[in-house]
């Protein structure tokens, strides 16, 4: 059934009716697998932030039956399906931002690595401090050194990139 003929009929197809009822039942679950402290920070009911710490302190059978029964209370509360919807897709968002900065962090220890000129992200600190980890793993005598300055670089380059990034908010 298209939009058209819903709009006439003033239903929903079937089909749309369960992949309404699956997206629910994702949500239910993200909220169940959510830490408490996530889930009291959310505009929720009460009584869904409880269900959802009893769907998550259970078995696994009776958890999934307490996810249903969840997700029947949140298609009974479209805000909190809205908030919960929100909340996710900014998590996304957030997730997807930082592997984007690990990435780009992974590009800039490799260049440094390789020797390719790199500008070094950060401040003139930031800088020497980078420069001070490369000269530590050339200077490495074996392989257990070697990973772990092959590891303090990164994780240099990407303090380097979020204090870059804080700068510039």
């Amino acid at each position: 059934m298209n939009d058209e003929s819903q709009s006439r009929t003033g239903r929903i197809s079937k089909s749309q009716a369960k992949r309404e009822a699956k997206a629910i039942e994702a949500l239910a679950a993200y909220l169940i697998e959510l830490s408490p402290e996530q889930r009291r920070k959310l505009d929720l009911d009460q009584r869904l932030i409880e269900s959802a710490e009893l769907a998550a302190s259970i078995s696994r059978g009776a958890a999934r039956r307490e996810r249903l029964s969840l997700a029947k209370r949140l298609r009974a509360d479209p805000d909190a399906v809205s908030a919960l919807a929100a909340a996710r897709d900014a998590e996304q968002r957030t997730d997807t931002a930082q592997r984007q900065l690990f990435k780009r962090a992974e590009s800039i220890r490799d260049a440094m690595l390789r020797d390719v000129p790199t500008t070094l992200p950060g401040n003139a600190d930031d800088q020497a401090t980078l420069a001070a980890l490369l000269q530590r793993y050339r200077d490495a005598r074996n392989e257990r050194e070697l990973k772990h300055c092959y590891r303090e670089l990164f994780r240099g380059v990407l303090r380097a990139l979020e204090n870059q990034r804080g700068a510039d908010a």
